[in-house]
This record gives structure tokens, sequence and C-alpha cells, in this order.
């Protein structure tokens, strides 16, 4: 029997890899038939859910991505005046040998039309705000170099709609820089028309 893992939001996902493939670092959860079924969780790997309910098979253990170069990422977040300018607008999360940055689904403007129109209820909406009781995308990743551990590259969401696979959800921007560098450069175009410029 395949391997089969329902999310959050009861969608079931079947871990499948690419015909002929034996190389766990290529396998993948999908909901569509893509590939061949996996019937066993590989030795040293683990099932995965981020915050936005996609599945994903990932090595054991603690995260390789160091608690530094994570800051490094939020810190330049915390620059991004548009971004902060309620709370919980944006999430950092890492696994394995990535940082990934993901975006709140209420973006400033719906949240400013909303206070607009309720006015009354201001302090409730931006207490459940603070709690963070909302839907997050991910945007923007980091992944660091096999190699050479200094290195990251970029990647950047693509929103088509004809992705079928995590992976073909994301267009690589640039690489072989630190993360400093990557971050501060490319994080301040997150909610801005120079995103969807990246990696073109």
């Amino acid at each position: 029997m395949s391997v089969k893992h329902k999310n959050g939001i009861a969608i079931e996902y079947v871990l499948q890899r690419p015909e002929g493939s034996d190389d766990p670092d290529s396998f993948f959860f999908s909901s569509y038939e893509v590939g061949e079924e996996v019937e066993v969780i590989p030795s040293g790997y683990e099932i995965y859910e981020d915050p936005e309910d996609e599945v994903f098979l990932v090595p054991e253990g603690k995260d390789r991505v160091p608690e530094e170069d994570i800051s490094v990422v939020i810190t330049e977040l915390e620059k991004i005046d548009h971004l902060n300018q309620y709370p919980k607008q944006y999430h950092v999360e890492s696994f394995d040998n990535s940082i990934w940055v993901y975006l709140s689904n209420d973006s400033p403007e719906v949240i400013a039309d909303v206070l607009s129109m309720f006015p009354e209820e201001e302090e409730r909406i931006l207490d459940e705000l603070s709690q963070g009781n909302h839907a997050y995308t991910a945007q923007m990743k980091f992944i660091r170099g096999e190699k050479d551990n200094q290195a990251y590259y970029v990647y950047r969401r693509t929103f088509s709609g004809l992705q079928k696979r995590d992976q073909d959800r994301w267009l690589f921007v640039a690489g072989g820089m630190e993360i400093s560098e990557a971050a501060g450069k490319y994080v301040p175009h997150l909610e801005r028309d120079s995103f969807y410029d990246m990696g073109i």
C-alpha cells in the first residue's frame, strides 16, 4: 500500500517518485498522480507539513540551517514597513537545508479596508491578527548549498496555477551568495511589483 498523508485541510497526499528513481531526495508528495507511488517511507526520512498545508518528505533530525542565518532573514523582513504595519504579516520557518518566507493571505490593504468598514471592531480584529489566526502562503525560499554551506540559492513562488508538484511552483532567482547578501537583495521585493520580475 502506498504512503498517504491527509493534511490539515483534509487533502490526501500520496508519496511518489520520478519514474525509475530510487533516490529519496527526489521523492515527493502530491495530491495528483504524477509519478510512481512509494510504498514505504525511506529510512532516515519523515513527513513534514508546512504552514500552508503542503506536505513534504524531508530528512529526519534537526534543521541544518543555523539560527543566525534564519535571524538574518527575519531582520530584513523587520525593515519592510508594509510588512510590519499589522501583526503577524509574515512567518519564517526552516527545515532540512532551507529557509522559507511565508506571507499572510490577508494583505495590509485588505486589513485596512476591513478596519475602515468596521472601526468599532478594530481592537478585536488586531487581536486576532496578533495571534496569527490566518492563512499563509510561501513566497520565497533560500536553499543552502550542499558543498558550500555559506552559499544560498534564492527561489520565488510562481502563481500560474498550472503546477502539480511543489517543485514546479518555484522559480530560480539567483544563487551562490551569503545569506546576508541574498536576503538583503531579494527580501525587499516581497509584495512589490518587482517580485514578479525576479528570475525572468
